[in-house]
C-alpha cells in the first residue's frame, strides 16, 4: 500500500510540475496575466485548504454525527498546508512588482486614511504575508497533533461499537474544554488572518477601493468551498455502501463504514444538504449586503470595484455565480430527494467547488487592467498545477494509523 501511495503521489507531482511549467511560459507573454492567474488559482486553493481546516475546528465546537464522515476528507485537504504556503512565494514577489501600490510614485487619494500608504508599502505587506503563513502553519500543526490523538481514541471507542443497531445514535467521545478552547482560538485566528489577507492580496488590486465586508465575504466563500469539498469526497462511490433494496434507487444505506470506521446514518445526506444550504445563504447574504450598500450610495470611489465587472464581458461570469451559485442550490436543496440521493448531492457539491474557482477569478482578474486573452489558458493551467501539487502531500500520521485496523460492520436497516 505504501508503494502504491508513493507511485500515486509521484504521478500527481509530475502532472502538477508539467502544468506549472507550461503556465510559467505565460510570464514571458503577459506578466500581468501571469500574476493575476496565479493569484486566482492560489486563492481558490487557499479557500479549499483553509476552509477545510476551519470546518474541522467548527465541528470540534458543535459536535454532531454529521461531521464524522467529513473529517477524514477535511484532514486530507488540510494536510496540504505546507505546499499551499510554498505556492504563496510568487505572491510575495508580486508584492514588489505586480500590485498598483508597488509601482514607483503611487500615492493614495487625498481622502484616504493617513496610514494607507504605509499599510500598502511592499515591505509591510511582505511581513504581513509571512505572519499569515506562520499563523496558518502553526494552527494547522496544532490541530493535526490533536486530531491524531483524538482519532486514536475514537478508533478505540468504535472497536467496541461496530455492531451497534441502526437506530442507535453513535456518540463520538466528547472533546474536553481544552480541545474546544483550542479550536475556538484557531477559528478566531483564521477569521482575522483570512480577512486581512483578502484585503492585502485581493482587495488591494484596486487600492483606491475599500469595503469593510470584503473579509467576511472571503471567509464565507472559504467555509462554503471547504464544506462542499468535504461532501464531494465523503459522498464518493467508494465511501458509501448501500443495502440491496436501495442500490437501484441510488440512496445511501442506513450505515456505511468509512476509513475511520465511524457509523453512518441515513440522515447524513439531509444534514449535509441543510448545512450546504446554510453556507450558500450566508455567502449570498454578505455579498448582497455589500452590493446593496454600494449601489445605494452610488459614489465613484465605492462603485469602482463593480464597474469593470458589470459593464464589461465579466458580467456573464457574475450572472453565472448568482444563478448557479445561489438560485440553483437554493432551489435544489429544498428537496429531500436531492439531499438524500448520493449522485445528486455529489453533483451539487462538485458544482459548488467549480464555482469556488469561478468566484476567485471574479474577484481577481477584472481588477487587473490590460489583461489579454492569454489569461483564458493560463488561469485553468495554474489551478490544475496547484491542485495536483497539493494532492501530493501526505496525511500526518497516516502510516501509524494504518497500523490500527478495526473491523467494520454494516448494519442493515430495521435490525
Amino acid at each position: 500500500m505504501t508503494r502504491f501511495n508513493n507511485w500515486h503521489s509521484a504521478n500527481w507531482l509530475l502532472a502538477g510540475a508539467i502544468a506549472i511549467a507550461l503556465f510559467c511560459l505565460g510570464a514571458f507573454v503577459d506578466r500581468q496575466a501571469y500574476y493575476a492567474c496565479w493569484l486566482a488559482a492560489w486563492w481558490t486553493c487557499a479557500g479549499a485548504v483553509l476552509g477545510s481546516q476551519a470546518n474541522l475546528w467548527l465541528h470540534d465546537l458543535t459536535g454532531g454525527a454529521w461531521g464524522l464522515p467529513l473529517r477524514p476528507i477535511w484532514r486530507r485537504v488540510a494536510a496540504a498546508m505546507p505546499m499551499l504556503l510554498a505556492l504563496m512565494l510568487p505572491l510575495v514577489v508580486a508584492a514588489w512588482t505586480f500590485y498598483p501600490w508597488a509601482q514607483p510614485g503611487w500615492t493614495p487619494q487625498a481622502e484616504a486614511p493617513a496610514f494607507k500608504a504605509a499599510w500598502l508599502s511592499p515591505p509591510f505587506v511582505t511581513v504581513r504575508l509571512l505572519v499569515y503563513a506562520a499563523l496558518w502553519q502553526a494552527t494547522a500543526l496544532m490541530s493535526a497533533r490533536r486530531e491524531a490523538y483524538w482519532t486514536a481514541r475514537e478508533i478505540d471507542s468504535v472497536r467496541g461499537r461496530a455492531a451497534a443497531s441502526a437506530d442507535e445514535q453513535y456518540e463520538r467521545p466528547q472533546p474536553g474544554k481544552r480541545r474546544k478552547g483550542g479550536s475556538a482560538f484557531c477559528l478566531f485566528v483564521y477569521g482575522l488572518t483570512v480577512s486581512l489577507a483578502s484585503v492585502d492580496l485581493v482587495q488591494s488590486l484596486m487600492p483606491q477601493w475599500y469595503s469593510s465586508g470584503f473579509g467576511l465575504i472571503a471567509v464565507a466563500m472559504q467555509m462554503k468551498l471547504g464544506f462542499a469539498l468535504g461532501v464531494l469526497g465523503a459522498s464518493a462511490p467508494g465511501q458509501w455502501q448501500t443495502t440491496p433494496g436501495q442500490r437501484n434507487a441510488g440512496h445511501a444505506g442506513p450505515v456505511a463504514p468509512y476509513k475511520d470506521k465511524t457509523i453512518f446514518l441515513a440522515e447524513m445526506g439531509r444534514d449535509w444538504g441543510n448545512l450546504l444550504l446554510m453556507y450558500v445563504l450566508m455567502w449570498a447574504y454578505v455579498g448582497f449586503v455589500q452590493f446593496l450598500i454600494i449601489w445605494a450610495e452610488n459614489l465613484p470611489n465605492e462603485i469602482a470595484w463593480y464597474v469593470p465587472r458589470l459593464q464589461t464581458g465579466w458580467v456573464w461570469l457574475g450572472g453565472t455565480l448568482v444563478m448557479a451559485g445561489f438560485f440553483a442550490p437554493l432551489f435544489l436543496l429544498l428537496f429531500r430527494s436531492v439531499k438524500q440521493n448520493r449522485q445528486r448531492l455529489r453533483g451539487l457539491a462538485m458544482a459548488l467547488c467549480m464555482l469556488g474557482w469561478a468566484e476567485s477569478v471574479w474577484v481577481t482578474l477584472p481588477s487587473v487592467p490590460g489583461l489579454t486573452w492569454h489569461a483564458l489558458w493560463m488561469a485553468p493551467l495554474a489551478l490544475a498545477g496547484m491542485a495536483a501539487l497539493l494532492r501530493t502531500m501526505p496525511l500526518p500520521g497516516e502510516h501509524r494509523m494504518r497500523q490500527r485496523p478495526i473491523a467494520a460492520t454494516q448494519v442493515q436497516e430495521g435490525e
